[in-house]
């Protein structure tokens, strides 16, 4: 033994003496775990194992809050994993969870618990139904069970529908809104030339602005004004009547005559309104989109794009796409469509208030928005089918017509697209769908005559869809300031909506409180609607053919098309007649009506003669009329309908009419209609801001308007309406605009002019921020 051996004490060497542990391989399933900081060689003694085979279930801190039924049944340690744990997966048995994850067992048995109770409450209500609700209700409701539905969806029904349970909401019959600031119609609308003072829809309302205290005597003619249209005078005046009672004297017909359930439209609120439609409530949304899953919140916003916007920008035939997308068929409903359809709900629906910020990538418009234009990418770039050889000609066309029929709903989709991008501020983006999709159509031969093997509803859709898009087209260069895409109307005449009104499919509303339905009258709408825009792409045409710069009509044509105008207005059908209107979407024909007639009058206003012959009534008379009659429309809308409801389009005749009563306030200073000019500008500005809770670019045409008003009416602003006008023009803008939107002004020309100077809704933004940070560096407090 060496000295160093001799050396080492007892114990060492004892130690020394014993064999050495035995070096194995290492068993499976172990790992080597290697620290920075050991040394190269400590790995052969450090591992660690990994769960393998049975070796998991001996893991310790994992705590499991639920075991699965099986291993309580046979006492096994359960290692909690979802679908299927591992002792189950192992023994082949099934593997099933009472408690959803992260839930003990008591917490699910009060879950349960609370879950019969409810069901118990729906079963109870249904049961109740059953007993107290007329026989007529309570079979509908027997026939709701019949068909299997729930409870649940059973009393939803029975809820929303229900009349006796809505007659909390019902307005009063007599209920109006009132002007702010002034409350009477201002005087230089009061004239008896005014042919909409006498309408039903504002009969009493002008009974209490003109008469000025209650009970005071009127003049005769004025007492005639008052008294409901439909019955006669003496002379054939269809304006007024007396009536003769019983007893034989005269009874005036007020207000108070206004109570008959067949009144309502024209006393009620039209969003109090509810749609009327079998499928409506049978349609499951959850079907076509991947954005949500609540087939209740999407019906609502299917219902109020109906009621509100699909009546005036009318896209696609409303009772073929809700009866296709309640039964599941891809004919005239497909994904992009329904998407694009919910995405405009969102901004209709009075409760999604987070449409105005559509970048925000957590609001509803955001995301169905997103869905559509993906799904447009998709569908627009599908090949048109080929031909099999030896394939029969009924395959070939059966096949044809389904690759057309998604067409349809492409083309549809693609303007509800633009639609949308334009209310957000991008209509430069949105344009550019709008110009595919009229690719699209071509492709198909949309303005032509349909194909003879064409089925009925194949016809009618593509029809209907060919003027939708016509009409549509038309109204966007005309505003825009440029030349049609499409001169020519499709080749496929529209029926007369008198003699084949199911052809258009009538949009029925009935109101809270009331047993009975109303028509809208959608095909004299509708029609009447593809008229007009015909007449304006005639002018479209000849105004903006070459470039932008409109080409100033001869007198003689400008008086040709302005006598065509007029004859379209007095050719209306009697729903849709001055003294008739009531909805909103009727309201807007004749303010459409006359924007038009002022955009083509006010080159030739100076005009008083033709040849030599007098001109009776003058250009300038008819600019004066289309002026008032405008400005006395969009008050009456407000009366009897508030600015409470979704509207794409009364936002541009807001805009336009606070821009003319901006303009009419400056040059009526010293003058006994200042105040009265005034109260239009509070009234407008009212309406703008009340859009701009829902609509990006009523914010963008608020903020240039009140930039542009003087300090007394911004401060009316602050006083009636609350708005701080300081925040308002010179607060920052959450997203750019992107919109080739003309500036405000009377005429093409001089919207034109402003074109070329670059003076664009985007471009006057820029440049009112550009002000304010000048202003900002130039204040003494920076």
């Amino acid at each position: 033994m060496s000295s160093t051996s001799r050396s080492t004490s007892p114990e060492i060497s004892q130690q020394l003496n014993q064999p050495f542990r035995p070096l194995m391989p290492a068993p499976p399933g172990m790992a080597r775990i290697v620290s920075p900081q050991q040394p190269a060689f400590s790995h052969l003694f450090a591992f660690q194992a990994q769960p393998t085979g049975s070796s998991s279930r001996r893991k310790q801190g994992k705590t499991i809050t639920a075991a699965c039924g099986a291993c309580r049944k046979r006492k096994s340690k359960c290692d909690g994993t979802r679908p299927t744990c591992l002792v189950c997966r192992e023994k082949g048995t099934p593997c099933e969870y009472d408690t959803n994850v992260s839930e003990t067992h008591a917490q699910a048995l009060k879950r349960k618990y609370q879950e019969l109770q409810t069901q118990k409450a729906a079963l109870e209500q249904v049961y109740s139904l059953l007993q107290t609700r007329p026989e007529e209700e309570a079979r509908a409701v027997y026939r709701r069970i019949r068909l299997g539905e729930d409870p649940t969806s059973v009393l939803r029904h029975a809820q929303y529908g229900d009349v006796v349970m809505q007659h909390a909401l019902e307005p009063q019959s007599n209920f109006r809104y009132e002007f702010p600031y002034l409350r009477e119609m201002p005087p230089f609308l009061v004239w008896e030339g005014n042919p909409y003072l006498r309408a039903e829809i504002h009969d009493w309302e002008w009974r209490a602005s003109v008469s000025g205290s209650e009970g005071s005597p009127l003049p005769q003619r004025q007492r005639a004004l008052l008294l409901l249209p439909g019955t006669t005078t003496g002379t054939g005046d269809d304006v007024a009547s007396p009536r003769s009672t019983s007893s034989g004297t005269s009874e005036t017909l007020s207000a108070g005559s206004l109570t008959s359930d067949r009144r309502e439209p024209y006393l009620k609120p039209y969003h109090t309104a509810r749609v009327v439609h079998p499928w409506l409530d049978s349609v499951k949304p959850s079907m076509w989109t991947g954005v949500s899953d609540d087939d209740v919140l999407m019906r609502k916003l299917l219902h109020d794009y109906i009621l509100f916007d699909w009546d005036w920008f009318t896209m696609f035939h409303k009772d073929y796409f809700l009866e296709d997308m309640a039964q599941g068929r891809r004919r005239f409903c497909s994904s992009l469509l329904v998407n694009a359809v919910l995405c405009m709900g969102s901004y209709c629906h009075r409760g999604l208030r987070s449409c105005a910020e559509h970048w925000n990538p957590k609001s509803f418009c955001y995301q169905f928005l997103a869905e559509a234009r993906r799904l447009f990418d998709i569908d627009a770039e599908e090949e048109r089918p080929v031909r099999l050889p030896d394939e029969q000609d009924a395959d070939w066309h059966r096949r044809l017509v389904e690759w057309e029929q998604r067409r349809l709903c492409t083309i549809q989709a693609a303007i509800l697209i633009n639609l949308i991008q334009n209310i957000n501020g991008a209509d430069k983006i949105g344009w550019r769908v709008t110009v595919r999709a009229l690719e699209l159509a071509r492709e198909i031969k949309l303005f032509d005559e349909p194909p003879e093997y064409y089925g009925p509803e194949m016809v009618i859709v593509r029809t209907y869809t060919a003027w939708a898009c016509y009409c549509w087209q038309s109204l966007s260069t005309f505003f825009y300031l440029r030349p049609p895409l499409i001169k020519d109307p499709p080749k496929a005449l529209l029926p007369d909506p008198i003699e084949n009104p199911q052809w258009y499919g009538e949009l029925w509303i009935a109101y809270p409180g009331s047993t009975h339905r109303f028509p809208t009258y959608h095909g004299l709408s509708f029609k009447a609607k593809c008229e007009f825009w015909r007449i304006i792409t005639e002018i479209g045409s000849i105004m903006f053919a070459g470039d932008r710069s409109p080409i100033v009509m001869p007198l003689k044509q400008t008086l040709h098309y302005v006598n065509r105008l007029r004859d379209w207005l007095h050719g209306l059908p009697e729903p849709l007649s001055p003294s008739k209107i009531v909805f909103p979407q009727h309201l807007k024909l004749h303010l459409g009506y006359y924007y038009m007639l002022i955009e083509v009058i006010s080159p030739i206003i100076g005009c008083t003669e033709v040849d030599g012959v007098p001109l009776n009534p003058t250009p300038y008379d008819l600019y004066l009329e289309a002026v008032n009659c405008h400005e006395t429309l969009i008050r009456i809308h407000y009366l009897r309908h508030g600015f409470e409801g979704f509207d794409t389009f009364m936002l541009h005749f807001l805009g336009f009419n606070n821009h003319l009563a901006i303009r009419a306030v400056e040059t009526s200073q010293g003058s006994s209609y200042l105040e009265p000019r005034r109260s239009s500008v509070i009234l407008f500005a009212k309406g703008i801001h009340e859009f701009s809770q829902a609509l990006f670019i009523a914010k963008a045409i608020l903020k240039l308007q009140v930039g542009r008003m003087q300090a007394s009416e911004a401060e009316l602003l602050r006083r009636e309406l609350e708005i701080e006008p300081e925040e308002v023009a010179y607060g920052p803008m959450e997203q750019t605009v992107q919109s080739d939107w003309p500036e405000y002004d009377v005429g093409v020309e001089a919207k034109a002019e402003r074109v070329k100077e670059g003076k664009t809704l985007a471009t006057s933004l820029a440049e009112l921020s550009l002000l304010e940070r000048e202003r900002k560096s130039a204040s003494p407090e920076r």
